[in-house]
């Protein structure tokens, strides 16, 4: 459910590039990944990374990618709130299973 400070870079990069990211947890499947936190992931709650992948494509399939930045290293605050915007979507899905 964790990562370190480059992970959280890259994972941000990815959002940027259109590709949302799930985090679960590695060690206990029952366990809670928090939702409140402000990075660019959705949180999967206590999904397994089986199920949480197959929600994901699922939700895909509903909402499509992210939007992307021209320049996902550095984007524009409109890029920011877009994506914002849509991986509130994504984690009302993953909220409710």
């Amino acid at each position: 459910g964790n990562g370190s400070g480059s992970q959280q870079v890259a994972l941000a990069i990815a959002a940027f590039s259109g590709m949302p990211v799930v985090r679960v947890e590695r060690a206990d499947p029952g366990g809670l990944v928090p939702g409140d936190r402000a990075d660019l992931t959705v949180a999967g709650s206590n999904l397994d990374t089986n199920k949480a992948r197959l929600l994901l494509i699922a939700s895909m399939l509903k909402l499509g990618r992210l939007p992307k930045a021209n320049d996902p290293r550095k984007p524009t605050p409109q890029e920011r709130n877009a994506v914002i915007d849509k991986l509130r979507q994504f984690q009302e899905i993953f909220d409710t299973h």
